[in-house]
């Protein structure tokens, strides 16, 4: 979790301003997609597109979440396909 707090009301506060800690562990690509995912202004805070198109997702994500596209809408009646759904459940179990 980036925010972290013993006091609720700090908590409140830290996430309200956008203050936290980026652990040093992460990649300077992580940190800077993370860092603008939980922008405190809607206004400056990084879209779903510009997300998509970040360097670190789109070399960093992995292959299972990528063919998660949920961009199109989806059709309840629409017929899931058994070669996709085994590919799928093949990566989660790696």
């Amino acid at each position: 979790m980036p925010f972290d707090d013993e006091s609720i009301a700090n908590l409140f506060e830290k996430i309200k301003e956008g203050r936290f800690r980026m652990p040093r562990y992460l990649s300077e690509g992580a940190s800077n997609l993370i860092s603008r995912m939980i922008q405190p202004n809607s206004l400056s805070r990084i879209t779903i597109g510009e997300i998509k198109n970040h360097v670190w997702y789109r070399d960093q994500i992995p292959l299972y979440i990528s063919m998660l596209d949920n961009s199109q809408p989806v059709d309840a009646k629409q017929e899931v396909i058994p070669d996709i759904l085994n590919k799928l459940f093949q990566v989660l179990k790696m």
